[in-house]
C-alpha cells in the first residue's frame, strides 16, 4: 500500500536535492549513483579485514499483476505530477538491485522517526535514511555528511521511487523487525481529485497514529525481497532496487562509473564490486582483474567531461602497483603554516633530489606532505598528512587525480605532463576538513559551502589555516611536477644563446638592401633562421629576443614557434593550450620595440622589423620552472637577395 500525507498547513516547499547532482559536467546520473550508493557501502563496513562487496543487479518484472500490485496505487499521484509517464512505461518493469555485504544494513528503531539529538546518531540509521533529508547520522571519518545522497535513487526511476530491504543483527533492531521492506516515492505537493498532498509517499506495511509509514517485516519483507530478485539470504546488510530505471543508466554505463570512480578501493582490496545483466552474465571485478577487464573492455563508455579514460584509469592504477611492489620508500615534505603563499611554496632539495631518485630508480615515487590542520569548531592546530603517488608517464598529459577516502573528488582540472600522479589521503583532520568543504555531490573542495564555513569560523585565522589546506592538497602537486621538469641551470647564468634553443643553419644575407619598403609582402617560402645568430634569453618566465649578429633587414618577417621542453618526443608536437596559449590575451604578455607584431596565435607569435639592429620582443607568463624550446624562422623581404 502506498501512503501520501495530506498537507495540513504552513510553506509548500518541494524537494530540491536532485538539483545537487544536476551537474553534466562533473557527473552522469550513472556516475552519481554509483558515487553515492558505494560510498555508502563503504562508510557501513563491518569487518575491516575483508572487503565491502557491492552487487549491481538488472531485472526485468514481467508479471503484470506484480506490477499492479506494487504501483497501481501509486498510478493516481504519479499522472498529476509527471504526467503520463507511468502509463507509457509499459507492461514490463525494468530495475536495478543495489546490494552491499560486510555492512550493517539499516540499523535503529522503525518506530523512530525523530532520534534524540543527544543519543548517538549511527544507532538510528534507518531513521535518517528513510525519514529525513539533508541531515545525515555520518561523524568524522565518514565519506558523506549531507543526507542527501540517496536522491540519486529517486533519480535515475522513472517514477521517481525506490525500494530498500534490509537485513539487520538482533543488537541492531530493537523494534524487533527483521528483515524489513519499505518503499519511498518523492514527487512534489500535488492534487488527487481534491485532496492536497506532501511530496513524500511510502509503500509500507502500516502506519502509526501520527500516519507514520512503517515497513513491512519478516516473512512478508523476504517475500517481496524475493519478487525482485534480490540475492541476500540471512546476511545483514542493505538492499536497494529502483523500478524503471531511465534508458540511460545501463548496466555497461554503471560498469564503467565503478571503474572510473572506485578503482583505487578496489586496488586496495577494501571493495569487490559485481555487475550482473539481464541476462545473467556476471562480472566481478576485484584488485587481480581490474587492469585485465578494463583491456577487455577497451575504451569506457561515454561519461562527463571531467571524468578519466581508461588510459588515465590505467595509469594511476600502474602508479599504484608499482608504488605496491617497489615498497618504495616515502619522501616526506614538512610544510609549515606560514605567510609563504602556496603557490610561492619551492621545493626542498632534501624532497626534489629523493623524489628524483626514485623516479628514474623505480619509475615511481611518493612524497608524504605534513601539513598543519585546524581542528573543527576549536583554536586547536594538529599536524595531518597526505599522500603523493607520482609515475613516470610520458606519453600522457594526465590529470592529477584527488582521492578522499577512496572517493574521487574531480573538481577543477588539473593536468600534470609526463607523470601520472594520485593524491591519498585516508581518515583524520585532513580528510573531515576536505569532507566539510565538499558540495553534496563530493565534486570538488570549495571554501564558501555552509559546513566549512561554520566549522572554520572561530577566528580569522583558523579561517585562513583551513583554507590554506585546500590550496596546499590542490597545488602541490604541480609544484612538484614543476619542479621535476626544472632545467638544472647555474642560477647565475643569465642569459642562454640561440644554440640552447632549436633553430637551422642557413648563411646570412650577403647583401642587405640599405632602404627597403617598410611594409613589404613577405616570401611566401620562409627559410630557417641561421641558427645562433639571433640572441635569446629566458629568464624567470620572461622570453627575450634581439638581432644579435644576424643581419636582418627592414620588413624582414620572423615567426617564433614555442613550446615546454619535454623528456622525450617532439615539444613542438605535443604543445597544448593548457601551457601556454597566445589566443588568450591574459596569459602572456608581450612587449615589442622597433617591431610589428603582425599575428598571435596558440603556441606562434610572429613579428616585422621595422628598426634593424634596434629591435627587441620580450614575452612574459611562461612558467619559472620549465625550459622552453623556441623554433624561428625568417622570411627576408619580397625581392631581397
Amino acid at each position: 500500500m502506498w501512503y501520501f500525507r495530506q498537507f495540513r498547513g504552513g510553506k509548500v516547499r518541494d524537494p530540491l536535492t536532485e538539483d545537487f547532482f544536476d551537474d553534466d559536467e562533473l557527473l552522469t546520473d550513472a556516475s552519481s549513483l554509483v558515487r553515492e550508493a558505494i560510498q555508502n557501502s563503504l562508510d557501513a563496513r563491518v569487518n575491516d579485514d575483508q572487503p565491502v562487496r557491492v552487487r549491481f543487479k538488472m531485472g526485468v518484472m514481467a508479471d503484470s499483476s506484480q506490477i499492479a500490485r506494487y504501483f497501481d496505487a501509486l498510478g493516481g499521484h504519479l499522472e498529476v505530477v509527471v504526467g503520463n509517464r507511468y502509463s507509457t512505461l509499459g507492461d514490463k518493469c525494468k530495475y536495478l538491485v543495489i546490494e552491499d555485504f560486510n555492512t550493517e544494513g539499516l540499523r535503529g528503531d522503525t518506530n523512530v522517526t525523530e532520534p534524540d539529538p543527544t543519543a548517538d546518531k549511527s544507532d538510528f540509521n534507518y531513521s535518517y535514511f528513510i525519514h529525513h533529508e539533508g541531515a545525515g547520522n555520518k561523524g568524522d571519518g565518514k565519506r558523506g555528511r549531507w543526507g542527501v545522497g540517496k536522491v540519486v535513487f529517486t533519480m535515475i526511476s522513472a517514477i521517481n521511487a525506490f525500494f530498500a530491504y534490509s537485513v539487520r543483527k538482533s543488537d541492531f533492531s530493537p523494534c524487533g523487525k527483521d528483515p524489513i521492506f519499505i518503499g519511498q516515492c518523492t514527487l512534489k505537493h500535488h492534487h488527487v481529485g481534491e485532496a492536497f498532498f506532501e511530496p513524500d509517499g511510502w509503500f509500507a506495511g502500516s502506519r502509526d497514529s501520527l500516519e507514520t509509514a512503517l515497513p513491512f517485516h519478516g516473512d512478508q519483507a523476504l517475500a517481496m525481497a524475493k519478487e525482485w530478485n534480490i540475492s541476500r539470504d540471512s546476511e545483514p546488510g542493505l538492499s536497494i532496487v529502483v523500478p524503471f530505471i531511465k534508458d540511460e543508466v545501463g548496466i555497461d554505463q554503471i560498469r564503467d562509473a565503478v571503474i572510473r570512480q572506485y578503482f583505487l578501493p578496489i586496488m586496495a582490496d577494501e571493495l569487490v564490486c559485481e555487475i550482473v545483466d539481464e541476462s545473467g552474465n556476471e562480472v566481478v571485478m576485484n584488485s587481480d582483474n581490474l587492469v585485465a577487464i578494463i583491456d577487455q573492455i577497451s575504451e569506457l563508455t561515454a561519461g562527463s567531461s571531467r571524468d578519466l579514460t581508461s588510459v588515465q584509469v590505467k595509469s594511476a592504477i600502474k602508479a599504484f602497483r608499482a608504488a605496491q611492489a617497489e615498497a618504495v620508500e616515502a619522501i616526506e615534505w614538512k610544510i609549515s603554516d606560514g605567510d609563504t603563499p602556496v603557490t610561492k611554496l619551492s621545493v626542498p632539495a632534501n624532497v626534489l633530489e629523493p623524489l628524483r631518485d626514485s623516479l628514474s630508480a623505480h619509475g615511481v615515487g611518493l612524497v608524504i606532505a605534513d601539513i598543519v590542520v585546524p581542528k573543527v569548531g576549536s583554536l586547536e592546530k594538529v599536524s595531518d598528512t597526505f599522500e603523493i603517488l607520482f609515475s613516470v608517464d610520458e606519453d600522457e598529459t594526465n590529470p592529477v587525480i584527488f582521492s578522499r577516502e577512496g572517493i574521487l573528488v574531480p573538481g577543477k582540472t588539473s593536468n600534470i605532463r609526463d607523470y601520472a600522479s594520485v593524491v591519498l589521503m585516508d581518515g583524520g583532520p585532513l580528510a573531515n576538513l576536505l569532507s566539510l568543504a565538499e558540495g553534496p555531490a563530493h565534486e570538488s573542495w570549495e571554501k564558501g559551502t555552509r559546513k566549512f564555513r561554520e566549522a572554520f569560523s572561530s577566528s580569522a585565522k583558523v579561517k585562513t589555516l583551513a583554507e590554506r589546506c585546500i590550496l596546499l592538497v590542490r597545488n602541490l602537486p604541480q609544484r612538484l611536477a614543476a619542479a621535476l621538469s626544472a632545467k638544472d641551470a647555474e642560477a647565475d647564468d643569465l642569459t642562454y644563446f640561440s644554440d640552447w634553443f632549436s633553430g637551422a643553419n642557413k648563411d646570412p644575407d650577403p647583401d642587405p638592401d640599405p632602404d627597403p619598403d617598410p611594409d613589404p609582402d613577405p616570401d611566401p617560402n620562409p627559410e630557417p633562421s641561421e641558427k645562433g645568430r639571433f640572441t635569446q634569453s629566458l629568464r624567470k618566465g620572461t622570453y627575450q629576443i634581439t638581432q644579435g649578429t644576424l643581419q636582418v633587414l627592414a620588413g624582414d618577417h620572423v615567426t617564433l614557434t614555442m613550446a615546454y621542453k619535454v623528456r622525450k618526443g617532439n615539444p613542438f608536437k605535443r604543445w597544448q593550450p593548457l601551457d601556454f596559449n597566445f589566443d588568450e590575451s591574459k596569459s602572456l604578455t608581450v612587449v615589442a620595440k622597433g617591431i610589428k607584431v603582425s599575428s598571435k596565435t596558440k603556441n606562434e607569435v610572429s613579428f616585422i622589423v621595422k628598426k634593424p639592429g634596434d629591435w627587441q620582443l620580450s614575452i612574459s607568463g611562461f612558467s619559472n620552472y620549465r625550459d622552453l624550446e623556441v623554433r624561428d624562422t625568417l622570411a627576408r623581404t619580397k625581392g631581397k637577395a
